[in-house]
């Protein structure tokens, strides 16, 4: 199973007025106003099956945020910055590439010699691109691009139209953390 990034950048967020929990408490906060959403049902059997684990910053190039489709893993010092409506917005990208099921679509496509971080890059446009037409209020640092629509292209449609750019490729591919930067 592969590790599945969230690409969201950390500047610009701000404090939380509920600065006084931890990021666990935070993050079970998050997933629960998912579940108490207008589309609860959908949400609730992803969010709850995954496991909140806390890594250290740059573990498998998590600076954030991550899943492998059974664990949602966090860093601390990030999730103490984010307020909590961008740490619902995150939570639901972690749970949207799993509902995807990103962790397992991934391991056919590196096995043909796919670029992981680049591959990963495609989910998150496809991912942000659908939380915002759902109407989830992104951060301004959320990858996202007028040409992808994350309604109808999967992630591989994505990955082989913009792999041809090979500028983009060297700036979301690759070894290494990559930040959208």
């Amino acid at each position: 199973m592969q590790l599945m990034n969230c690409w969201i950048g950390l500047e610009g967020w701000g404090g939380d007025p509920r600065r006084g929990m931890n990021s666990k408490d935070k993050i079970t906060a998050a997933k629960v106003q998912l579940v108490s959403s207008a589309i609860g049902a959908f949400w609730g059997p992803l969010v709850s099956r995954l496991r909140i684990k806390e890594v250290p910053m740059g573990w498998n190039g998590c600076w954030a945020m991550a899943t492998d489709g059974t664990n949602l893993y966090y860093v601390d010092e990030t999730i103490q910055k984010w307020p909590m409506s961008a740490l619902v917005a995150v939570v639901a990208h972690e749970v949207m590439h799993c509902a995807q099921l990103h962790p397992y679509r991934m391991i056919a496509r590196l096995a043909q010699g796919w670029d992981q971080q680049f591959a990963n890059y495609c989910q998150d446009l496809v991912i942000n691109k659908l939380l915002q037409n759902s109407g989830f209020v992104l951060p301004p640092e959320a990858v996202l691009r007028p040409d992808v629509d994350g309604n109808s292209e999967t992630w591989e449609a994505v990955y082989m139209r913009l792999s041809q750019d090979k500028k983009l490729m060297q700036k979301y591919g690759g070894e290494g953390i990559v930040t959208g930067k």
